[in-house]
Formats: structure tokens, sequence, C-alpha cells
């Protein structure tokens, strides 16, 4: 009998380890994380693809970030970030146009959202915005970075930067990214209301009144 080869044993148990992560199949954060931890010990040292490595621990850093262990899962998303970015940068040298990995993407959009989690809002909100200036307007992910830029910044207490920020966009955008996202993006508004002064609280008020009088007249 041939005994398999070091990557395809990989593969086979990379498939059971992607299978849990998007499905759960029933086990618990701890579980899956115990097996992907151990699956990275047990291939650290053998002759398999880093690519096919790095995605394992990406999702040992989703799974850190879903326990909230928040430290251990940004240094592995800002690592594989600077990697990637590495990489990326090189590859521009050749092909300007050359498009981020999925897994770059993974990295990148995992290392905002960690930071926005442990409070770096300064840090989380810069990450966020360089994202949104390197995706199409109107996306999903261009969305996400929208909303999160603007929260960070109330979070800043920047609140006149927050609602300019989410008033032209609704100037261009009435749906504002969705129903789900649309909650986000009034409930934010609604806290720029309350919580600054002056002529920001008024001006944010007003944002809020004109929006339900647009529902309004759409329906």
């Amino acid at each position: 009998m041939v005994e398999a080869q070091p990557e395809q044993n990989f593969d086979m148990l990379q498939y059971i380890i992607l299978l849990t992560h998007n499905h759960g199949m029933g086990m618990s954060l701890d579980d899956r994380l115990e097996d992907v931890e151990n699956f990275i010990k047990k291939f650290r040292n053998q002759p398999v693809s880093e690519e096919k490595m790095d995605r394992i621990r990406l999702i040992q850093a989703d799974l850190l970030f879903g326990k909230n262990d928040l430290p251990n899962a940004l240094s592995i998303y800002d690592q594989l970030n600077a990697k990637y970015e590495k990489a990326h940068e090189e590859a521009r040298k050749q092909n300007p146009k050359v498009a981020r990995s999925a897994q770059h993407w993974s990295a990148r959009l995992g290392l905002a959202k960690c930071r926005k989690a442990m409070g770096k809002y300064n840090e989380a909100a810069l990450d966020f915005h360089k994202i949104r200036k390197s995706v199409p307007a109107g996306g999903k992910i261009w969305w996400m970075a929208t909303y999160s830029v603007a929260d960070c910044m109330v979070e800043l207490k920047l609140y006149d930067r927050a609602l300019t920020m989410i008033r032209t966009v609704y100037e261009s955008r009435h749906d504002l990214g969705g129903a789900a996202l649309r909650n986000d993006f009034l409930m934010l508004l609604g806290k720029i209301a309350s919580e600054a002064g002056g002529e920001v609280r008024k001006e944010a008020q007003e944002l809020l009144s004109q929006i339900k009088n647009d529902d309004e007249e759409t329906q």
C-alpha cells in the first residue's frame, strides 16, 4: 500500500477543517479551535503549501476572534496581512491592476474588525478607510467599511465627521446598504443626535427627519 504524502494528508484534513468552519457541524468553538491548532502543529514543519497553511491560520484567527481572544486573533491577522501586502506590492510592479486575493481580503478585514473590537478606533478607522478606497463603491465590503468608519468616528466623538459621511452617502444612495445596515446607520445617526452638541445635534436630527419623510413618500 502506498503511503499518502504530506500534501495529500493535509488536503484531506483541510477539507474537514473547512467544512466544520463553514457549517459548524454541531461542534463548539473550543473544539473547532482545538482541531485547527492541532492541525497546525501536525503540519507546521511538513512540506506543504504555504498558501494552504495560511488559509488554516486565517480560520484560527477567525475562531479566536469568535471566542473574543482578540490579542491572539489580532497577532495572526496582522502577520498575514503584512505578508500579503508585501506580496501584493511586489506583484503590482509587474501588473499595477493586480487584485488582492481572497485570503488577503480576509486578513485585511479581520485586522480592521479586531482593532475596532479592541477599542483601537483610530487605527480601525484608518484600516476601514483604506479598505473603502480600495473597492468599488456600493458593494458589500464598501458598505461595511463605510459604516465602520462612521461608527469609529462616533466612538471617537468626532460627531461632525461621522455625520458628514452619513449625509454624503445618503444623498447618493438612499438605501444605505440594505435593510440591516440601514438600521445600523439610523441607530448611529440617532446616537449622534442624542450625544453631539450644538449644530451637529441639530443637523443630525434634521437628517433623521428627512430620511423619515423620504421613507413615507416612497411607501
